[in-house]
């Protein structure tokens, strides 16, 4: 159920771009172990000032203006950054969201650690894409954590459509490039699958400023690789709606390992992928050009999941699952923030790789590296407060915290 925008009534707090606690303009989180970004860091304080870091200095030397507030044994981190949301809260970035809805969903992973992520639409028809491109211009203006768009499909294989709906799976055409036109300093990102358009389709896609990504794909190495030389540097949710890597046939899997320039991002909610195969992911890349996304759908976050129409949640052994009427995953249940301690915990990995994973790396791919994903001064104060679980205690938002973490 969708809120009209000119609804009068009380909203609740999860309707509101992002509840803030009263926090001064100038503000220093003491007593925590900082993780910068690039490394750990102990008996430092971060000094935030209208939504900047400002430096990081020992205790006894914070400035006067700055009002000390504790975060005993907590870990800090930023923001995460998440590039594939496809709803939360009960809803879902489709052609019934409206503006609310959307602000809603940003502020249900937000109070889980995502403080800046590209809102995800699905393959749909042409109205729906400029419907939910519309809301999300609209909505950005009240919230800027909203980064972007992320267009996954319709361009995509329908051998490989996971939970996408076939009726709406079609060719690239004219009226697709006019739509994937930047504004401004937003993220255009589309998925695609490379063997369904032309290398010179993606160059004019990138030309034009928009992320290609693969996925949803039978592609093999050598159209994965035609594909990444025309510009689509990365791949979408690794493993998953793609075939198995193979002895003689890598494929696009195969391909986003070995080609050490190519992105890579997955899913870590223990539905997606089994631990073993995270590791392996993880040790390819060395730590570079890799990133976490929470693929979350509508139940993601909210406090009573309840699935969406055509879906179900089952209960397996490593969790909740959402699932389609023929048994296809169709996203995850949980938020990025939500899968950090999985992956630490479960998937045994490196908590600083983690941390970068879900912020720097991110934003790195996304160009926004030099204001996003680190705690450094000049960055802004998207932070994180963390307990020894790696669980979100507290987040501040662009310096600003909120009341229900």
């Amino acid at each position: 159920m969708h809120e009209d925008e000119n609804d009068s009534s009380p909203k609740t707090n999860r309707e509101q771009p992002f509840v803030q606690a009263m926090t001064p303009p100038s503000f220093a989180l003491t007593e925590a172990i900082i993780f910068t970004g690039e490394a750990f860091v102990e008996g430092q304080t971060l000094l935030i000032q209208e939504g900047k870091i400002i430096d990081l200095c020992q205790t006894h030397a914070i400035p006067d203006a700055f009002i000390p507030i504790a975060c005993a044994g907590q870990i800090l981190t930023a923001g995460y950054v998440d590039c594939q949301v496809n709803g939360g809260d009960n809803r879902m970035i489709d052609s019934a969201m409206d503006n609310q809805g959307l602000l809603a969903i940003a502020a249900c992973h937000a109070q889980k650690g995502t403080t800046s992520f590209l809102p995800t639409c699905i393959t749909t028809s042409p109205a729906a894409m400029k419907h939910v491109l519309e809301v999300y211009r609209h909505a950005r203006r009240l919230d800027a954590g909203l980064l972007g768009i992320h267009f996954e499909g319709p361009h995509i294989n329908v051998e490989k459509k996971g939970a996408h709906p076939a009726e709406h799976i079609r060719p690239l055409s004219e009226e697709d490039f006019d739509l994937y036109q930047k504004q401004g300093d937003e993220v255009m990102r589309v998925t695609l699958a490379p063997e369904c358009v032309t290398p010179k389709d993606i160059e004019k896609l990138t030309a034009q400023g928009v992320l290609v990504s693969m996925g949803h794909s039978m592609a093999n190495a050598a159209q994965a690789k035609a594909a990444f030389d025309s510009g689509a540097h990365s791949v979408t949710h690794w493993m998953n709606t793609m075939p198995p890597i193979t002895a003689r046939d890598p494929g696009l899997s195969g391909f986003a390992l070995d080609e050490k320039n190519c992105w890579l991002s997955f899913i870590c909610d223990l539905q997606h992928l089994d631990p073993i195969m995270v590791r392996l992911a993880v040790k390819a890349k060395e730590g570079k050009n890799i990133f976490m996304v929470s693929d979350a759908s509508s139940p993601a976050g909210a406090d009573e999941p309840k699935p969406c129409t055509g879906t179900s949640i089952n209960v397996t052994p490593q969790g909740l699952r959402c699932v389609n009427e023929q048994g296809t995953l169709a996203g995850s249940l949980l938020t990025l923030g939500q899968t950090v301690p999985l992956a630490i915990a479960k998937a045994r990995l490196d908590p600083a790789l983690v941390l970068r994973m879900c912020s720097t790396l991110p934003a790195q791919y996304l160009g926004l590296d030099h204001i996003l994903g680190k705690l450094l001064p000049g960055y802004q104060a998207d932070v994180l407060a963390l307990d020894h679980s790696f669980t979100v205690q507290k987040v501040w938002k662009s310096g600003m915290r909120s009341v229900e973490c």
